[in-house]
Order: C-alpha cells, then sequence, then structure tokens
C-alpha cells in the first residue's frame, strides 16, 4: 500500500510538472507575439495613426512627428492636411511619434518595411537619420519639412521645404507699429540663432516702418518650452509699459509665433498653411511628378500668413493698410531684412 501511494504521488509530481511546462509554453508564446505586436506598431508606448486603404497601388506616405505627439497643433496641421490627401488620391498615410532623436532611424527602417514610397519629416531633429536612410534607400522619397538644406550636400532623393518667415513677421511688427500706444513693443525666442534672427529683424523692421520712434524690447528665454520663462520675460517687459509682444515659443522651427498685447492676449498668429503644401506635394507624387528640388515657400505661394485671431480688435483702416503691405512684398516691391546688415540697409533707405 505504501509503494502504491508512492507511486501515485510520483505520477502526479509528473503530471502537475507535465502541466506547468504547458503553461510556461503558453505564457512565453503570449510574450512573444505581444513583443512582436510592439514591434510592428512602432516603439512601445508611441503614437500611431492611419488613415486610407492604401488603395492608389503601392503609393503610401509616411509622416514621422516629434516628442509632442500627434495632438501637438502644427504636428496636427500637417497630419489632418494627410488626411486630406488620402480621402482625395486613395493614398495610405500613416504617421508614427518619434519620441526622442535615437527613435528616427528605427522608425524610418519601419515605414520602408511598411512600403512608404515617400516619407515627411518635421523639423531639423530628423535631418541626420533622414540623410542616413536617403543614401540606403535611393527608392525611397525623403520630405523634411520646416528645414533648411543646402543645395548639393544631401542624397538626390531627399528634398528640404522651407519658409521665409520673415515676411510674415515683418507685418506683424507692422501690425505692432500701428497698434501700440505706449511705443514700446516687445519681442522673446527661446535663442539668438538663425532662425529667431529672421524674426526679429523682420519684426523690428516692420515696426519701424510702421512708426519710426517705436521703441523694441527683446528677450531671450534660453529655452522654447518653457512656458513659465517665457511669462516672466513678458511681464518684466511690460512693466516696462510694452503693449505689444511677439513670442517664439515652442520648438524654434515648428514652434509657434504670436503677437500678443499688454494682458498677453493674442491678437494674431503667424501660421503655415499645411493643407495646401502637403496636398500639392502628394498630388506631384501621385502623378510622378515630384522633383525633389529643397523649396522655400512665403507670402507670394499663399504658404504663410499673418492671421488675426481677435479681427475685431483690429481698425478696418490698419487691416486694409496691412493687405496692401502684403501685397507689396508679394511683387517684390519691398525686400524683407532677414539679419541686421539687411536691416541696417532698410532703415537707410
Amino acid at each position: 500500500m505504501k509503494t502504491l501511494a508512492k507511486v501515485r504521488r510520483v505520477k502526479r509530481v509528473k503530471t502537475v510538472n507535465k502541466k506547468w511546462r504547458n503553461y510556461r509554453v503558453i505564457v512565453w508564446s503570449l510574450i512573444t507575439v505581444l513583443l512582436l505586436s510592439l514591434i510592428g506598431c512602432g516603439m512601445p508606448g508611441s503614437e500611431r495613426g492611419q488613415a486610407g486603404n492604401n488603395a492608389n497601388g503601392d503609393l503610401k506616405i509616411g509622416l514621422i512627428v516629434d516628442d509632442r505627439g500627434i495632438d501637438a497643433p502644427y504636428n496636427q496641421d500637417v497630419w489632418q492636411g494627410l488626411q486630406k490627401v488620402s480621402r482625395d488620391f486613395n493614398i495610405g498615410c500613416d504617421y508614427v511619434q518619434a519620441r526622442n532623436l535615437k527613435e528616427y532611424s528605427s522608425i524610418l527602417a519601419q515605414l520602408k518595411q511598411q512600403n512608404c514610397g515617400l516619407i515627411l519629416t518635421l523639423g531639423s531633429d530628423a535631418v541626420p537619420a533622414v540623410l542616413e536612410a536617403a543614401a540606403q534607400n535611393p527608392q525611397i522619397k525623403y520630405i523634411c519639412l520646416d528645414t533648411s538644406l543646402e543645395e548639393g550636400t544631401h542624397p538626390a532623393n531627399v528634398m528640404a521645404v522651407t519658409f521665409k518667415v520673415e515676411e510674415p513677421a515683418f507685418l506683424a511688427g507692422y501690425l505692432a507699429g500701428k497698434m501700440t500706444k505706449t511705443r514700446v513693443a516687445g519681442f522673446v525666442s527661446g535663442d539668438n540663432k538663425d532662425l529667431a534672427q529672421k524674426y526679429h529683424y523682420a519684426y523690428k523692421a516692420g515696426l519701424r516702418y510702421a512708426r519710426p520712434n517705436c521703441q523694441l524690447m527683446k528677450g531671450l528665454a534660453a529655452t522654447y518650452t518653457n512656458k513659465n520663462r517665457y511669462q516672466a520675460i513678458a511681464e518684466r517687459m511690460i512693466d516696462s509699459r510694452a503693449d505689444i509682444i511677439l513670442q517664439v515659443t515652442g520648438k524654434p522651427d515648428t514652434g509657434t509665433v504670436e503677437l500678443l498685447d499688454g494682458y498677453q492676449a493674442t491678437l494674431a498668429s503667424i501660421t503655415k498653411k499645411w493643407d495646401g503644401i502637403i496636398y500639392d506635394l502628394a498630388e506631384q507624387y501621385k502623378e510622378n511628378k515630384l522633383e525633389l528640388k529643397n523649396l522655400t515657400l512665403g507670402l507670394a505661394e499663399n504658404a504663410l500668413e499673418l492671421s488675426s485671431t481677435s479681427p475685431d480688435m483690429i481698425p478696418e483702416e490698419t487691416h486694409n493698410s496691412l493687405l496692401a503691405l502684403q501685397e507689396k512684398i508679394i511683387a517684390g516691391e519691398l525686400a524683407v531684412p532677414r539679419n541686421e546688415t539687411e536691416y541696417l540697409e532698410f532703415i537707410d533707405n
């Protein structure tokens, strides 16, 4: 009896061990499936979205947005442009979020595996990874939006789209000059690099063009993301009688540019009209007519505008004079300065 009992116990143990081995196989299989699913959908925790069903043969467009995600207004504007493209041209479109600089390379490889023949990126952060990927994948077209690349310094399957931000900045300065009651205006940016200087000197020129005796205060926040620092600088300027302030916030090349009044309410914004830009590029891609040459877009191309968020606050006469000034810039009758040298020449004439 004792022997039989021992045998039964041994059999039960073997049965339990067998079940446990099966259980472990099932668990590891589930984990493997989960990991493969995460790899297929991008990095764990990253955002991803799709539009359309790729009904137009092999045509598919991929978009990489930065760590702010698709809900950030700037990124959302570009994605909405691609969604319109998807509806009108039956082209499949995907977006993936890069949470940091290291993820760009892997996401570019992922979009290649998904047969994206055209890949769009936003801002300068993605450029090093794009140039490397483009050299290895000449069959894929890459467009770096809101980025300046010198011709002849990048692979032939890469193009850059940049903007004449100085043009609407000049209009913002002109509006500030017409609207200020204290004759003191302010300008705040995160740094003093080339792009910030374009905004600064064009804004300063527009201010003086409207009212030559205006004073301009300049503040550097040493960051593009700390809103509290921007607010503190703006408050100090307001305490020093500034009643109109132009702020360049967010990332320098894909950020927000707003003209604020003395209460820090938005009078107007400089906006990039992504709908038309993305639509034109996608249409050329669909028709196999996309020439990968760098583009610099401004008011004449209807790619930028100074849009008023409070039109009732702007007198009709000022509004009409702004429109007339815009036409002069478009016609080439007024050259907007982009740096200190051009600014000094501008005010001397």
